[in-house]
């Protein structure tokens, strides 16, 4: 399994975006998803996961750089990394996390469907991890309202 992971996970993280055809755009990203699956309710390949260099850098990164092709991919991943293998985080990865928490708040405002379960999934479990920094930001981002809106709307759709 760990050989799998670490071959998918060269696949999602080292696409340079130089591809010669529609297939080979897609690898990426079906390599992403199959990480998610694999992340999904298990600690152990998350801690596989984790034992990639910078990884939770890099999947910052592909939720900062306003690229819509990896966002809820890496968002998803995030979340499975926070919610199966908190206690292997390091300060490190904690920093990388809070330095994402505003972009996760400002793209739930405007998520729909399934983008948005993953955002706010990812920003809940940003909230129990660093509950300071998600409070400071939502004070001091001036998104309060918005955001707060915005989960009661989509509340409410459901």
């Amino acid at each position: 399994m760990k050989m799998l992971i670490t071959r998918l996970m060269k696949a999602f993280l080292d696409s340079n975006g130089s591809f010669s055809s529609n297939v080979d755009c897609l690898l990426p990203k079906v390599a992403g998803q199959a990480l998610v699956m694999l992340s999904s309710e298990n600690s152990h390949n998350c801690f596989v996961m984790l034992k990639e260099l910078d990884f939770v850098n890099k999947l910052k990164n592909m939720i900062l750089i306003h690229d819509d092709k990896y966002i809820y991919v890496a968002a998803s991943l995030l979340r499975n990394m926070c919610l199966h293998a908190q206690h292997e985080l390091t300060e490190s990865d904690l920093k990388e996390l809070s330095h994402t928490l505003r972009e996760v708040l400002e793209r739930i405002i405007d998520a729909e469907g399934a983008e948005l379960e993953i955002l706010i999934g990812l920003s809940s479990q940003i909230c129990k991890l660093i509950p300071e920094e998600f409070a400071q930001e939502l004070e001091h981002g001036q998104i309060k309202r918005r955001f707060i809106k915005r989960l009661v709307d989509a509340l409410n759709a459901t």
